[in-house]
């Protein structure tokens, strides 16, 4: 599961603060990518915790104004899920990158998460 000092580090590493809905539910979250409904639809996902994580992403092209927080590998690009550090209002405003641009978003990561659940089944709509 979660090793919250993970998170700790990434923090100081690049000077943000994961957003209060982000911390409430990261364990939620993290459940969720487990679940076999979640799997289906998402089958090559996986959280990115790390600082290393991070690097990887930016390696692959992610800008420096998103911190990813889960990827999804397909065959010819990754699509990252990020906290997006330029749009702040209550939160940090989530979207998701892939072959360099943005192509979805949500306003929070509360918004986001009930997508997740609703996109792969594992919540109702």
């Amino acid at each position: 599961m979660l090793d919250a000092e993970r998170l700790r580090d990434v923090e100081r590493q690049y000077g943000f603060g994961y957003p209060p809905s982000f911390c409430a539910a990261v364990d939620e979250l993290a459940a969720l990518v487990e679940e076999p409904a979640f799997k289906a639809m998402f089958p090559q996902a996986r959280l990115l915790w790390t600082a290393s994580d991070i690097q990887a992403a930016r390696q692959d092209g992610l800008p420096g104004c998103l911190i990813p927080f889960l990827a999804v590998e397909y065959a010819k690009h990754t699509d990252y899920y990020c906290f997006d550090l330029e749009r702040w209002k209550q939160e940090y405003r989530v979207v998701v990158f892939a072959v360099h641009t943005g192509v979805a978003g949500w306003p929070d990561f509360r918004a986001f998460l009930t997508w997740a659940k609703q996109t792969s089944g594992a919540e109702p709509t």
